[in-house]
């Protein structure tokens, strides 16, 4: 399979590249059924298909891959693919992000914050953003210098607020470069 996505030794061929890619997922890998879903999602070797994309990263987060389960999370959260299912999204989220997946902690964190497919939870959203943005997540340390900002969750201090908007603008997270004038 990667031979043909990468052409190492052959001509590069996307058609037998998904190919291989969809046989060697059917053995059960999880990790190269998430791939397989990315390639739908972006449309990047094969036509662009949401609900094709959803149909892999299930399989794959079925196989336990945590990276699957938090791309099938932001399939229900946003309504790609399927129709929009807010409490299976933050369930996903949840999943994943206790499987270790850093990359959904933010997301987790917005849903607590907003009450986005469970119960409102303030101090349960602050801990998961700030672990991401601890962890170097841009929009995570918006997030968090607005929880400071606001007192959301933690207590308010417009010191932490702005230390958290320049790491964040530093990190190239365009909402906080424009909150600093940048």
């Amino acid at each position: 399979a990667e031979a043909y996505y990468y052409g190492r030794g052959t001509a590069v061929d996307y058609d037998k590249a998904i190919e291989w890619y969809k046989l060697l997922a059917l053995e059960g890998d999880g990790k190269i059924m998430n791939k397989v879903g990315m390639f739908y999602y972006s449309g990047k070797i094969v036509a662009q298909d949401y609900a094709e994309a959803l149909k892999w990263f299930l399989m794959g987060a079925e196989e336990g891959d945590v990276n699957a389960i938090g791309n099938a999370a932001n399939m229900y959260n946003y309504g790609w693919g399927t129709a929009q299912d807010l409490p299976k999204a933050f369930a996903l989220y949840k999943e994943a992000a206790e499987g270790g997946n850093e990359t959904v902690w933010n997301n987790l964190g917005v849903c607590y914050i907003n009450g986005r497919g469970t119960a409102k939870d303030t101090a349960q959203g602050a801990y998961w953003i700030t672990k991401a943005a601890e962890n170097g997540n841009a929009a995570a340390m918006n997030n968090l210098g607005q929880l400071y900002e606001k007192g959301i969750g933690v207590q308010q201090d417009s010191s932490l607020a702005y230390y958290w908007y320049q790491k964040a603008a530093e990190a190239g997270n365009a909402d906080a470069q424009k909150k600093l004038g940048w």
